[in-house]
């Protein structure tokens, strides 16, 4: 109870998350008499916050400010439109593999590394043309399994989601917009977008690779248009009198 009083949901959540798994531990490991999960199975209900949608207007800024005539122009078009039509994760695209594309079924194929859930994408003509284009025209020469290099030599393959982040932002600057390494400001619009255009949530978090639909609800949330039709009205409510 002083616990509670002391500390907000969301922390009081990891609290008891990171003691659940704590003592499921020791008890796996014969060091303790129970995991006491009975201790742990209380809610806790989190704030939700909702992040603002990127606008379409500025995702056409986006990819009109990139410079395709460059090598890196090619690359990061190729990573934009990874994010923008497919709403891939940032740490997904720096693990894109040249044998992921299948090139004649026209499928992108990726084992998502926050789930580990297998995704099967279509491989839009856009964005087949972005990955090809690159890959012929502005790929430096490299044995390296994954799709996207880095530009200065030795042209070491990107590491993880920070890379990603780093094109992201470059684009943003690039195109007059705030500085931002969130990649994953890309995936929201789209599926933000989708709920609005009539996709059922549970379609998109299918076609996300969702392992929960609780992480694709949030895009409800965004969607303003239709929330209003949620609105109750003032009908019938009068004043009230001092």
């Amino acid at each position: 109870m002083e616990i509670s009083e002391r500390y907000s949901p969301s922390t009081l959540f990891n609290v008891r998350l990171y003691l659940k798994k704590l003592y499921a531990f020791l008890w796996a490991t014969g060091r303790s008499e129970s995991d006491y999960c009975e201790y742990f199975s209380f809610n806790v209900n989190r704030d939700h916050k909702v992040f603002p949608t990127l606008p379409r207007s500025d995702i056409a800024k986006l990819l009109a400010a990139i410079d395709r005539t460059t090598v890196k122009g090619k690359r990061d078009y190729a990573i934009m439109m990874l994010g923008t039509v497919l709403g891939l994760r940032a740490c997904d695209v720096a693990a894109l593999k040249l044998k992921d594309i299948d090139w004649m079924r026209g499928e992108i194929r990726v084992l998502q590394s926050k789930t580990l859930n297998p995704v099967v994408l279509p491989l839009t003509q856009d964005v087949g043309e972005a990955l090809k284009d690159y890959i012929l025209n502005a790929r430096p020469e490299s044995d390296a399994e994954k799709i996207f290099l880095r530009i200065k030599t030795p042209h070491t393959p990107f590491v993880d989601a920070s890379s990603v982040g780093e094109v992201y932002e470059d684009c943003c600057i690039a195109a007059g917009l705030s500085a931002s390494k969130k990649f994953h400001n890309l995936r929201r619009a789209l599926g933000t977008s989708m709920v609005s255009n009539g996709v059922s949530v549970y379609d998109v978090a299918q076609v996300f690779g969702d392992g929960n639909v609780e992480s694709t609800k949030p895009y409800i949330s965004a969607d303003t248009e239709h929330l209003k039709l949620c609105a109750l009205p003032f009908d019938g409510i009068a004043p009230g009198r001092r």
